[in-house]
């Protein structure tokens, strides 16, 4: 495939655009998946059936990985016809691609769970979380009894509380700027929940 128009999406649509760690997971997605299996064939000669075959090859090990990979490439393929840099009358290969199933990864703490993940915050950033020590192995450098225990941070306690309140993956609430906070309503803006590139 010609390497540009994979390029010129990167650059002229997904690192404008969109956050840094979704331009990564494009990048991995095509430097990875796509050049090696497509890369050789020019961008106008590309089948849908190529398309199909790399789909189910990925998807043998990887079907996640593998429907990401189609949604990038189909959105590289539209923003290409869209800006010119492929003929408008080239059908998209990507288009039409039967994905696999995936299995929704959502699970809610049950109301234990949540009491128990409050009492163990409130142990760390108080007096601290107990090291588990194997009583059966003798250490010379050991720690004394009493200093045994682990702090952490209270700003690593409220990140893992704005996690547990907001619902949002861990890398949106260490990327996210004041900027995209709305102190008035209490939200941040541009939170990406829906990581299709397209």
């Amino acid at each position: 495939m010609s390497a540009c128009i994979l390029d010129a999406y990167i650059r002229e649509h997904a690192t404008p655009h969109l956050k840094a760690s979704s331009t990564d997971l494009l990048k991995i997605y095509f430097d990875k998946h796509i050049r090696p299996a497509i890369g050789h064939k020019k961008s106008t000669t590309i089948a849908k059936a190529d398309v199909a075959n790399l789909h189910r090859a990925i998807g043998k090990t990887q079907p996640v990985t593998a429907n990401r990979a189609i949604v990038a490439l189909k959105a590289a393929y539209n923003h290409a016809i869209e800006h010119g840099s492929i003929p408008e009358t080239i059908k998209n290969p990507a288009a039409g691609i039967k994905m696999f199933d995936e299995q929704p990864r959502e699970r809610y703490l049950t109301e234990e769970e949540l009491q128990r993940l409050g009492d163990t915050l409130r142990e760390a950033e108080t007096t601290g979380l107990p090291h588990v020590v194997d009583e059966t192995k003798q250490s010379k450098h050991a720690r004394k009894t009493e200093n045994r225990f682990t702090k952490i941070d209270q700003h690593a306690a409220a990140a893992i509380r704005l996690l547990l309140f907001t619902g949002c993956r861990l890398r949106e609430i260490l990327h996210v700027r004041w900027s995209e906070y709305d102190a008035g309503r209490g939200l941040t803006q541009d939170i990406e929940t829906n990581h299709d590139p397209g």
